[in-house]
């Protein structure tokens, strides 16, 4: 299942052992198994552990409110483990949705990773979409990248919405760049290994690398306008049906199979292009519907699918 991720992402690397370790090409892949992430973490915390205080030098592009916020939560934690002022349970969802530009959101992981670290204030699936929501925003995948790329660091809560989010704004990332730099500049194939480091961390949250995984990855590559992602997504198409024909279920979905009859045609190529016509068929596979995001009370996503208009089903 993990074999074309494997190839792509470091041949020395085994199957099996591409999504259990980390991997480190361009970019930081620091998922780790559970054990060794409680082990230190728990290590950490009983130390005591105290920060070096920072020094109060304003940040230029920063709002000085959003500033004053950061350095005051700052000092507020220096010594992990101690609780005598913890921030209101909102601060970080809050400091995250006020962020309006890059540098405000790598302040807003700087947050994070204390947060993360003193172990008593919540983290949840919506921390995690507020990041994706504020990202979206500034056209800018780096702080979710590096988020659910070190699940150690963060303790992000990402569900298969938020993967597929992502993936959509590394691969319109990389479109822009490519339009700027050309086919092949370093940035854009940077990102192109995010997309598949992306997959890989996929498993590490307990989710399994089903139909809406591969789709992600495939259309991801196709979206992004690279000749390489094309290159990768055939490899990536092809191990999807080899998986579908194994256990008899649809391993793309409705769009991602479309994408794939589209970009072969377009390129001329019928054969192909009739597989994933065929494929659609044979799962019968159905558009994929839109959905409204919502919270419970612990911050744990719900979703609820678009509900055609009258007018709609009258015409």
């Amino acid at each position: 299942m993990n074999r074309f991720v494997s190839k792509i992402l470091g041949s020395r690397f085994q199957s099996t052992r591409i999504i259990k370790y980390s991997l480190d090409r361009n970019a930081s892949f620091s998922l780790i198994n559970h054990i060794g992430a409680q082990n230190r973490f728990t290590a950490t915390v009983s130390k005591q552990q105290a920060f070096k205080e920072l020094e109060k030098v304003p940040i230029e592009g920063v709002d000085k409110d959003l500033q004053k916020t950061f350095y005051d939560f700052m000092d507020d934690t220096v010594i992990v483990g101690e609780q005598n002022k913890l921030p209101r349970r909102s601060l970080l969802t809050t400091f995250l949705q006020r962020t309006k530009n890059e540098k405000e959101m790598d302040l807003a992981l700087v947050m994070w990773a204390r947060w993360r670290l003193l172990g008593l204030l919540p983290l949840s699936e919506k921390t995690t979409w507020v990041l994706l929501s504020r990202c979206q925003f500034l056209k800018y995948p780096d702080p979710l990248i590096t988020v659910l790329l070190d699940r150690y660091k963060y303790k992000a809560f990402p569900t298969w919405y938020i993967f597929e989010q992502t993936a959509k704004l590394i691969s319109a990332r990389i479109s822009s760049i490519v339009s700027e730099q050309g086919q092949d500049s370093d940035a854009a194939n940077k990102y192109l290994d995010d997309l598949f480091r992306l997959f890989a961390a996929v498993p590490y949250y307990d989710l399994e690398l089903e139909d809406w995984a591969y789709s992600f990855l495939i259309l991801g590559c196709i979206k992004c306008g690279m000749e390489e992602g094309f290159t990768r997504v055939i490899e990536v198409a092809t191990e999807a049906l080899e998986l579908s024909a194994n256990t008899g279920v649809s391993s793309i979905d409705f769009e991602a199979a479309t994408a794939l009859v589209d970009e072969f045609t377009k390129r001329g190529d019928a054969e192909n292009a009739k597989i994933y016509f065929d494929y659609i068929q044979k799962y019968n596979l159905k558009p994929s519907p839109s959905y409204h995001v919502s919270f419970d009370e612990d911050g744990k996503m719900s979703y609820q699918e678009f509900q055609p208009k009258d007018s709609d089903i009258k015409n």
